[in-house]
């Protein structure tokens, strides 16, 4: 537990240089936002908003012709210059670093949100047990990649699936290869990597918030006021809480993420800076571009122009490879826009912004090609669904969307076959969003009915708000992502919608509870009231969210848990099983070379406490599959698992003998297996996993050379 906090403060000072210090020498070099004149705590908040933009798309182009670790140094340039500056700025200063009140507030929360995730990341120890998180579920797959990315660059090799050859993935991989700059510059663990990113995409969140008020809404009146109440918002979701009361009332039942109530969730931000930083780093990606945008619109010099263009392309193509179905909800949204630019005949305006979309596919046509190749089903990148919700089967050919409510077809199942415009399912819709937004959701009403009233006096900030809320509403409510089960477009696309709805809550609590003079909104005598409910049980539903992904998996080793995470050993030895684990993946590290590859069982039920500490390439994972849809043929997967199947027999019978599992590792280029408790020849002693020497082994793990390659570290 020690070691993951260590790792995880090491990681988080090591993305000071990709994600802070880029973003600073870039804001100085184009003076964005007016940043050489700004405070320093505000240059911070820019900083950090355009390392977003500018680190993903540099780190991936250069990881593409240099190694990882060259690519890691080559970002050292940026640290030289960050010295420079702000050693000539404290000569021109002699104090650049003023701490007002708010500024010092708004660093405790965010000191205080980036101590809740690392806590909510760490393995838990207790004694010779350990209990990870609930979301390593969903980290195997971005651990895995961020250490391919490490010893193979952009774009990673597919982790899960080598047929004797490195298969490059068609994945959105940009936050995983900016994810290997610290591993291999600082030799980290790629967990503690992706747990500081988790961090630095909060880090990244909380500081667009000002900036949208500030340069967007051009809301100064009590700015630091309204900043910190939209980072303190962070912590509030919706009325979530009420139907997972209602299911454990009705069912005695209780889903290990709050969000899974719903299908179609609209995530807590809480739970997607767990989950899913790389979509929460695309989210900002596309508002901070669309915000250069909008300064380069109204700069007055061609050199501000273009550079605040070029930045926005810089970002809108980061965003493409942070997450894809974030930047599909973005990019319609982007061209009404510029359409409205065109029929307006706002010349200049229209001209940036096709230009800047230009650029944009011109620096992710590597990254597009990537994408194109043979298209079979993509990787579930929310694996976190109810067991009820299936995916799609490997290998099928599936479309990228499809049009359907964002029910899914919960009515038309209980009311038959219906067109899905029915009134029904669209009532169904707005009910889901009741519980799904709660304040936001009232907030947003609020400032609809101000603002339909005073329809013609709206500024184009507020009207732009308005068209990314109705077009990103539209799509992410009737079309979906068709790849998987799970609606990974609904639930990472309408994460524009809730940013919009935050600022919005933000400014509503900021004049219902601190300012009375000049009202906007004209709330009656209940809204107080109801804002105060929706918020508490907002807030309630997210501390209720943390607290069952901390300790859902020690509470399912002891039974208490109504719904257990697939993937985990047997109770009652999860925690133990799982200490043996990481310790046997330790001391591995001391023993085998970084690019070895290894194989564990790949129909092992239990693989997720396997999998998060292995750093090396797998063989063949996730039988039948072998994790193809991030790259790779299915055709050689079956080929490949017949034979792993001889070694890892699925019912324990008719496994190879000592001689045909070395046969089968050379013919695989397996160079060292890897048993487990749970793996069905553990309990056969006269079985390979007994009368082999085992280079490493434990009480849950046994690890083997195999085959004539047998690395090991000299």
């Amino acid at each position: 537990m020690v070691n993951d906090i260590e790792g995880i403060l090491v990681g988080s000072i090591l993305f000071s240089l990709y994600l802070f210090v880029p973003g600073y020498v870039t804001g100085w070099v184009t003076n964005i936002f007016n940043f050489r004149k700004s405070v320093f705590s505000e240059r911070v908040l820019v900083a950090v908003c355009l390392s977003v933009c500018v680190s993903p798309i540099l780190a991936n182009l250069m990881a593409r012709r240099l190694s990882t670790r060259t690519s890691a140094a080559v970002f050292l340039a940026f640290s030289a210059a960050f010295v420079i500056l702000v050693v000539f700025e404290w000569g021109r200063r002699r104090r650049i670093f003023p701490l007002p009140m708010y500024t010092r507030i708004g660093f405790c929360l965010v000191g205080i949100i980036s101590a809740i995730l690392l806590f909510s990341l760490i393995d838990i120890q207790i004694g010779s047990r350990l209990y990870p998180p609930a979301e390593i579920f969903d980290h195997i797959v971005r651990v895995a990649f961020i250490g391919s990315a490490a010893r193979s660059g952009a774009p990673p090799a597919n982790p899960f699936f080598f047929p004797g050859r490195p298969i490059p993935s068609r994945y959105y991989y940009y936050w995983n290869v900016l994810a290997a700059l610290p591993v291999a510059l600082g030799g980290m663990s790629p967990r503690s990597s992706l747990y500081a990113s988790c961090i630095w995409s909060a880090l990244a969140l909380a500081s667009a918030i000002p900036l949208y008020l500030k340069y967007f809404f051009k809301d100064t009146d009590a700015l630091p006021r309204k900043s910190l109440i939209g980072i303190g918002l962070l912590s509030v979701t919706g009325l979530d809480l009420i139907p997972t009361f209602l299911l454990y009332l009705w069912h005695h039942f209780l889903f290990t993420d709050m969000e899974w109530w719903d299908s179609s969730q609209v995530t807590s931000w809480a739970d997607a800076l767990l989950w899913v930083p790389h979509h929460v780093a695309s989210l900002v990606a596309c508002l901070i571009g669309f915000l250069a945008l909008w300064s380069a619109k109204e700069a007055n010099t061609r050199y501000a122009r273009w550079s605040h263009t070029g930045l926005a392309a810089l970002g809108f193509s980061s965003a493409a490879g942070l997450s894809v179905y974030v930047t599909l909800a973005f990019v319609p949204f982007l061209a009404v826009w510029t359409i409205r630019y065109l029929a307006k005949r706002e010349w200049r305006a229209f001209g940036i912004f096709a230009f800047a979309g230009l650029l944009t596919v011109l620096l992710s046509l590597p990254y597009l090609h990537d994408l194109r190749q043979p298209a079979r089903t993509l990787a579930t990148e929310s694996t976190r669904v109810p067991p009820s919700v299936s995916q799609t089967g490997a290998g099928q050919q599936a479309s990228l969307l499809k049009l359907e409510p964002r029910t899914e077809g919960f009515t038309s199942m209980i009311l038959g076959n219906h067109p899905w415009t029915t009134p029904i399912e669209l009532l169904e819709v707005a009910g889901l969003y009741f519980f799904e937004f709660g304040f936001y959701g009232l907030a947003a009403w609020i400032v609809f009915r101000s603002d339909l009233s005073r329809h013609r006096e709206l500024s184009e900030a507020q009207r732009a708000a308005w068209y990314l809320v109705v077009v990103v509403g539209f799509l992410t409510t009737f079309v979906r992502s068709s790849v998987i089960q799970a609606n990974d477009f609904g639930f990472r696309g309408i994460m524009l919608v809730q940013f919009v709805f935050l600022l919005w809550g933000a400014q509503v609590i900021d004049e219902l509870w601190f300012r009375r003079a000049e009202p906007r909104f004209g709330f009656s005598r209940s809204s107080g009231t109801v804002a105060l409910g929706t918020l508490v049980l907002g807030l309630l539903g997210t501390l209720y969210q943390l607290a069952l992904l901390r300790t859902e998996i020690p509470l399912t080793e002891r039974g208490y848990a109504a719904l257990r995470v697939n993937g985990e050993p047997k109770a009652p030895h999860i925690g133990q099983d799982t200490y043996e684990f990481r310790a046997g993946f330790a001391s591995l590290e001391n023993l085998l070379l970084s690019d070895s590859t290894v194989q564990s069982n790949p129909f092992a039920g239990d693989a997720n406490s396997l999998l998060i500490y292995n750093r090396y390439q797998l063989i063949g994972a996730f039988l039948p599959g072998c994790g193809t849809e991030f790259g790779g043929s299915p055709a050689e997967c079956a080929a490949v698992g017949q034979k792993l199947a001889r070694i890892f027999p699925p019912d324990g019978n008719a496994a190879a003998t000592g001689a045909e599992v070395d046969e089968i590792c050379d013919e695989l280029k397996i160079q060292f297996l890897i048993a487990h408790v749970s793996d069905p020849l553990w309990g056969r002693r006269n079985s390979w996993v007994w009368e082999r020497i085992p280079l490493m082994a434990n009480d849950a793990m046994r690890t083997f050379r195999c085959g004539a390659s047998q690395i090991v570290k000299k």
